[in-house]
């Protein structure tokens, strides 16, 4: 894996704006595990194609990650808001099943972001 910490993070929504930019941020510190619909190839990453709805695929990608981020969203998909709440709830619990130490998620600005489970 690329970096050269013992730290591993993945980072859910890798394929978006914020999340390109936050691998870019973290991968020449840290081992980086980016987690997207489709497999993408980032710099400083181990790229992984992943269905975050999917509870077990999800632990089983967040297995020996120190840290999460969540940067998910469903904009334009019918009701996006409910989509989100349920597909965030999923990640938390498959981050805690996976024992990750630390999670973090980003709303939309101007949301008015659910209180979530991590």
């Amino acid at each position: 894996m690329p970096g050269d910490s013992d730290r591993s993070i993945a980072v859910a929504g890798a394929s978006g704006f914020v999340g390109r930019a936050l691998v870019a941020r973290l991968g020449g510190e840290h081992d980086v595990v980016a987690l997207s619909r489709r497999p993408v190839s980032l710099p400083g990453a181990t790229s992984r194609a992943l269905d975050v709805g999917d509870e077990a695929a999800t632990t089983d990608a967040l297995a020996g990650c120190d840290a999460a981020y969540y940067l998910v969203h469903s904009l334009g998909v019918g009701d996006f808001r409910e989509r989100d709440r349920n597909l965030a709830a999923t990640f938390g619990r498959a981050a805690a099943r996976a024992n990750v130490e630390r999670n973090a998620a980003a709303a939309r600005p101007g949301s008015s972001a659910p209180r979530l489970p991590f």
